[in-house]
């Protein structure tokens, strides 16, 4: 997932696929496994997540976590589709 306007949050390195864990696992897998790459975009704003469909939402917590840790106001997610 990336916030195409700002260029954040990326990606920290290679992460094992998510399809294999359980909600735990993936919560575990995502723990800062983004970064903010541009801080200073960030800090005190309104952030809206987008992402296509949430299974357990431990991507978007993963990135929710980097965005909230380089300062942002809130994070908002909005998903597509939810897997049950």
């Amino acid at each position: 997932m990336q916030c195409i306007g700002l260029g954040v949050p990326i990606r920290r390195g290679h992460r094992i696929c998510q399809t294999q864990f359980g909600r735990e696992g993936r919560l575990q897998n995502m723990s800062d496994a983004f970064t903010c790459i541009r801080p200073e975009n960030i800090k005190g704003k309104v952030v809206l997540l987008i992402d296509d469909v949430a299974t357990t939402g431990a991507t978007l917590e993963g990135c929710a976590q980097a965005l909230q840790a380089a300062g942002a106001k809130k994070v908002i997610a909005y998903t597509l589709a939810r897997e049950v």
